[in-house]
């Protein structure tokens, strides 16, 4: 997370994510289904953007590998966007 920090300020101060903007039920809802969580939308509303990032452990020619999966939810203008990406640890 600390990793993507950067960006998103970059994308903030650029106006690609936008903050403060009040969001609609169907917003809202949208929200929550992309991302499985309730509260997610008061972070897009109020900081313009929420992120998740976890560490997945998976098995590849018998070897076990860890890659980081993370979304990122974020408000701009009166659409709602995302990016669902992962890195493979190495």
């Amino acid at each position: 997370m600390n990793v993507m920090a950067d960006t998103i300020e970059l994308a903030k101060y650029n106006g690609v994510i936008q903050f403060g903007k009040t969001l609609s039920q169907l917003q809202k809802a949208t929200i929550t289904e992309i991302t499985g969580n309730t509260d997610a939308w008061m972070s897009v509303q109020s900081a313009g953007y929420w992120l998740s990032a976890d560490v997945v452990e998976y098995q590849e020619e018998g070897v076990q590998k860890y890659k980081i999966t993370y979304l990122l939810v974020y408000g701009k203008g009166d659409s709602i966007n995302f990016i669902d990406g992962r890195d493979i640890l190495i």
